[in-house]
């Protein structure tokens, strides 16, 4: 048969978002990337619950790593599921280069990544649902570069799905506190800014304990044949 059978880009996508992390586990995975392979010590967090030129939520990560994405082969494979990260060994993570993506397929229709890489700022982005249509790997907007002007770090800008149920359910509190539970007994100390409407929040996981509110001290008592001992009064 000449004929060849591949799973088509919808099909992929489609597995992915039913199947894929949570919100606040896909965000997660992102900064488990910023820390552990950029090295990063500060992540700014800006949710934005209505776009105003296209009218959604969508969350920005930074992050302040010297490195950026270390390289531009490295961006190219962030956009390719399941490539290979020639860099990763057995102690470090995302050799296959799957997770930092998937969240992003997971949770957004569009996606927009920046990142600074010694004098150059590179910007490459998608629309996942025009590359349904046309059924290609290739990301829509296709991976720029300009003069850097003294920035460093990488920026995550991710637009959530329009009728997804993490659109109208997403919270920053409840981000903190899978941040803290993530990172509280990390042993590199990273700073957190959360930044929300006119709030903004800056922690360190480290200061935190995920457990204290739920700790609870209860006494039990043992006895040999299973009843109490009959109570003497003198």
């Amino acid at each position: 048969m000449s004929d060849t059978y591949e799973e088509t880009i919808k099909s992929r996508f489609d597995d992915i978002i039913k199947d894929g992390p949570s919100t606040n586990t896909g965000l997660l995975e992102l900064t488990d990337n910023m820390i552990d392979w950029g090295d990063a010590e500060n992540i700014i967090v800006k949710y934005v619950k209505s776009c105003p030129l296209i009218s959604r939520p969508y969350i920005e990560l930074s992050d302040d790593s010297e490195l950026g994405f270390g390289d531009v082969e490295s961006i190219g494979r962030f956009f390719r599921l399941g490539k290979t990260n020639k860099k990763a060994t057995d102690t470090t993570i995302g050799k296959y280069g799957k997770g930092g993506y998937k969240a992003v397929i997971a949770m957004s229709d569009m996606f927009e990544l920046i990142t600074h890489i010694g004098d150059k700022t590179y910007t490459c982005g998608t629309n996942f649902r025009q590359m349904e249509r046309k059924n290609t790997w290739e990301p829509t907007v296709p991976l720029t570069s300009k003069k850097n002007e003294g920035h460093h770090g990488s920026t995550f800008k991710i637009y959530f799905t329009f009728n997804s149920q993490s659109s109208m359910t997403f919270n920053m509190e409840e981000l903190k506190r899978h941040i803290i539970r993530g990172y509280h007994d990390h042993p590199k100390v990273v700073q957190f800014t959360f930044i929300s409407d006119d709030s903004e929040d800056i922690f360190a996981p480290n200061n935190y304990s995920p457990y204290s509110e739920n700790i609870s001290v209860k006494t039990k008592y043992i006895y040999p044949n299973g009843k109490p001992p009959a109570t003497s009064f003198l």
